[in-house]
């Protein structure tokens, strides 16, 4: 019992702490307790919440579906019309080690491919139903009684992966097309009712509002100032949440919890320092737009070029096109720190991927010295493979929008120090602002580390942590 972790992130019944693991009847009652709540969800999806009796689960009550039997013709026809096959006849099904590569109409041809059904079948409910029926059957055998050709165990697996998984297939595919309808008649209903509020308030516009008067361009230009002190004020001031290791996650193994928390310090770093680079770029933009506004209004005053100030691209312009050393020297210094903070960037991911590494192959090494299940080792090396490519994935996406956002910014600058500025023009601005804008935020960044490793450690490494313990007792 000291091995029981009461779990408080989860309300159902069905698995109130990790008891399930320590026997086979604790692991086919909790077995069946699910099954009640897939047969309870079923009903729900089919007659709706309202005219279903409540289970007394928290965690299932508390969803709400609307009744959909009787309500579309076309999950009423999956559901329960009478038929000789679930498979749409242009699926291409892969090869495995159960059957060949084939296409959907020669597999349904084959009326062996679920074990014990008799053809034609009533749908996905009947299929459903017989589904739950054998587990309710296999979990009064003991698991060593179950035979390799049991009717029930076979019918299981083929059901699965064939019928049953290409009737709920098609019905989610369904769903999700009536949500883009939906999707796409609402987004038009605003497109237009957004252009009537526009056009509706540019008559106003011209109806009632006369020219600013001359006095008002002149105010402008005098408080200026203000605009430089509050630029991206509120950016400034979001936060953004740390990649903190919750304590539900800690395996109560000092070796592995060390690595864990050493990973989620580096996640931290990564966020920091992509807000940082991030705050870097949207700078050095709002600078030259600074810049390009001041020139366009010098041209358009007295065709005479107005001095730039210091802190404005830290380069005074001239009214000839050159550029003195100190000036030039300025510009490369901008180039510098752009290409600086995405260096220090591009090293903290890469330290956090050798970091992960190191860990996992740590890991792998000590479970094969200690002569671990080779099913497990493998399902755990595996999972270790899926989260690096997450990541791998992660750090190419990041650092190919940095770099094409870098060099944005260093072919404007480069722009403004071999001639006119005004060659840069507004459309390349635009252009320019819309890519540093649709740089990752640091706050979705979070939200992906948050999620990157918690079902890992629960369903891996909590019962690798877990062997551990239960080896150093017996030594």
């Amino acid at each position: 019992s000291s091995f029981l972790i009461p779990i408080q992130s989860v309300n159902s019944t069905v698995f109130k702490n990790n008891g399930y693991a320590t026997d086979t009847i604790t692991l086919r009652n909790d077995i069946q307790l699910l099954n009640n709540v897939l047969t309870y969800q079923n009903n729900k999806f089919q007659l709706g919440s309202k005219n279903v009796q409540a289970s007394g689960d928290r965690l299932t009550d508390m969803v709400v579906n609307p009744r959909s039997q009787g309500k579309k013709d076309f999950i009423n026809q999956i559901m329960s019309d009478e038929t000789e096959c679930l498979i749409p006849d242009d699926v291409d099904l892969p090869e495995s080690i159960y059957s060949d590569q084939e296409t959907g109409s020669q597999r349904c041809k084959n009326q062996e491919r679920m074990p014990g059904l008799q053809y034609p079948f009533k749908g996905l409910e009947q299929l459903l139903n017989i589904f739950q029926e054998a587990i309710v059957e296999l979990l009064t055998m003991e698991p060593g009684d179950i035979a390799i050709d049991n009717t029930d165990f076979n019918y299981i697996i083929e059901s699965a992966r064939n019928d049953i998984y290409y009737g709920l297939f098609q019905i989610n595919n369904y769903l999700s097309d009536e949500l883009d309808k939906y999707h796409s008649t609402y987004s038009a209903v605003l497109i237009v009712v957004f252009i009537l509020v526009i056009v509706g308030l540019l008559l106003i516009s011209i109806v009632i509002f006369i020219p600013l008067p001359s006095s008002l361009n002149f105010l402008s230009e005098q408080t200026e100032w203000i605009l430089s002190m509050t630029y991206t004020v509120d950016e400034r001031l979001k936060h953004f949440s740390e990649v903190e290791f919750d304590s539900e996650l800690a395996t109560e193994v000092p070796r592995v919890d060390e690595s864990h928390i050493l990973l989620y310090k580096s996640m931290s770093v990564i966020v920091n320092e992509l807000h940082e680079q991030k705050e870097t770029f949207s700078d050095a933009i709002y600078k030259i737009e600074r810049q390009m506004k001041k020139m366009n209004s010098s041209v358009n005053k007295s065709k005479t070029p107005i001095p730039v100030q210091e802190s404005e691209l830290k380069v005074n312009s001239s009214p000839a096109r050159t550029k003195t050393p100190s000036q030039k020297s300025n510009l490369q210094s901008l180039i510098g720190e752009i290409e600086q903070s995405s260096q220090i960037l591009d090293l903290n991911l890469d330290i956090f991927i050798w970091r992960t590494m190191s860990f996992f192959c740590d890991q792998e090494k000590l479970m094969e010295r200690l002569g671990f299940r080779e099913l497990f080792l493998k399902q755990h090396s595996q999972d270790h493979i899926n989260v690096m490519r997450k990541i791998l994935t992660l750090s190419r996406n990041i650092i190919k929008q940095f770099k094409t956002a870098e060099q944005a910014l260093i072919n404007a600058i480069d722009i403004f120090q071999q001639q006119d500025f005004q060659v840069y023009g507004q459309e390349q601005l635009d252009n320019d602002k819309q890519i540093i804008k649709s740089l990752p935020s640091p706050s979705s960044l979070s939200q992906f580390f948050v999620k990157l490793f918690p079902d890992h450690i629960m369903q891996f490494d909590m019962e690798f942590a877990l062997s551990l313990q239960e080896r150093a007792v017996k030594m």
